[in-house]
């Protein structure tokens, strides 16, 4: 599933969080460059690192495509 998430030409991007060589979560997201908006299609986090805050930072990311 992650793969086809991350797709620039079709405006579709994938950020990994990190801590210390591993995966904290992930976020995908697609935008719509014409109406100028975005959607965050799915966010996950690693059960160690719930709690941390690390999905609050993935969703407040300012994306730039």
């Amino acid at each position: 599933m992650i793969p086809e998430l991350h797709k620039p030409a079709d405006h579709r991007f994938v950020d990994v969080a990190e801590d210390e060589g591993s995966v904290a979560g992930y976020v995908g997201w697609s935008v719509e460059p014409l109406r100028e908006r975005g959607t965050i299609n799915i966010l996950a986090v690693t059960p160690a690192f719930r709690g941390g805050h690390i999905g609050r930072e993935l969703a407040s990311t300012q994306f730039v495509e």
